[in-house]
């Protein structure tokens, strides 16, 4: 286990590879699993907040199914994005038969100025926060999970390891300096 303040860190994090292979897995990680994406509330907030702008970007049933529901909801004591029946969140759409978050689509064409959730941006790295003697601690570990079989082929072909894939997400979330700390541990 790698420690960086209060931020606890799974070794395999620092020996596995992983590059997403979009061709292969098509944005599955948008479909799969019975829950949205986890969100933390000020990212509830920023999503509710931007809907307007995020909505017309969606497919027509997406749409429809926000006009009656609303754009984010907590389920057993996390906040998350909504899935359609088919379990597709209803943020995700396709482009060139590849699931993409419209959010971040959004974000992207400067529509708005959030990103796609955390969660999705650091994935398959997930957290857990803890509470010991009244000091916050959060657990960074990776999630295995069969879509993503693809992408850590492609990762240790690539010798891409995972928190250089997603430097980008860590950064976002932890800062740079954080960032160089996990660099100058797992690199010694």
């Amino acid at each position: 286990m790698l420690e960086i303040g209060n931020t606890l860190i799974d070794d395999e994090i620092a020996k596995s590879f992983f590059v997403c292979d979009l061709n292969k897995c098509k944005g599955g990680c948008c479909k799969a699993g019975e829950l949205g994406a986890p969100l933390k509330e000020e990212e509830a907030l920023q999503i509710n907040k931007d809907i307007d702008k995020i909505t017309p970007l969606l497919p027509q049933e997406n749409q429809e199914y926000l006009q009656s529901n609303k754009p984010t909801e907590r389920v057993e004591n996390t906040w998350r994005t909504p899935s359609l029946d088919d379990g597709q969140c209803v943020y995700a759409i396709e482009k060139n038969n590849i699931l993409t978050c419209s959010i971040e689509l959004a974000h992207n064409e400067n529509l708005i100025e959030f990103n796609k959730p955390i969660s999705c941006h650091l994935y398959p790295i997930r957290s857990k926060s803890y509470e010991i003697e009244g000091e916050h601690y959060e657990l960074l570990f990776y999630h295995h999970w069969q879509i993503c079989n693809a992408a850590c082929q492609l990762g240790q072909k690539l010798n891409v390891p995972l928190y250089v894939f997603l430097k980008d997400a860590l950064i976002r979330s932890y800062g740079e300096s954080w960032y160089q700390k996990l660099l100058t541990i797992i690199e010694k």
